[in-house]
């Protein structure tokens, strides 16, 4: 993958960020991992539901992400339900929703307040452009 993608931000300068992973599809979530850890993102946590995410968020010992890929759809508690509570307990991470879902579906759950979102399956290029309109806001800050 080049450098730059077609908004011009160089993929290398974001190296620092830290990256949670919450699909139920283990070779979704692994396909995520290498494409991330690929341009150098460090992929701290990956999770297969919504509960466990928020037992990972909530251990004081383990580091938190400056982004969540979170799923939509998933078995014991769904993506609505994680998202929420991560905005309530964890309002500096910034969540990308993955989902099989079309735009106008996901228009539907703007007040989820999601930073982004890539609709599944996805290619390198969504999941970067997607990062760099995040990290390229002004009013985004790195933990």
């Amino acid at each position: 993958m080049k450098d730059k993608i077609s908004l011009g931000i160089n993929l290398r300068s974001f190296k620092p960020y830290k990256v949670m992973i919450v699909e139920d599809a283990e070779p979704l979530r692994m396909l995520l991992k290498k494409t991330l850890e690929k341009e150098e993102f460090r992929v701290v946590t990956m999770a297969e539901n919504g509960k466990i995410t928020m037992d990972i968020l909530r251990n004081p010992e383990l580091e938190k992400p400056d982004f969540a890929f979170v799923d939509l759809e998933m078995p014991i508690k769904g993506g609505i339900e994680t998202i929420q509570e991560i905005r309530r307990e964890f309002p500096i991470i910034k969540i990308i929703l993955l989902t099989g879902h079309k735009e106008t579906q996901v228009d539907n759950l703007s007040s989820l307040k999601i930073d982004g979102y890539i609709e599944k399956p996805f290619d390198k290029e969504s999941v970067f452009t997607t990062l760099a309109s995040i990290i390229g806001r002004k009013n985004f800050s790195k933990s």
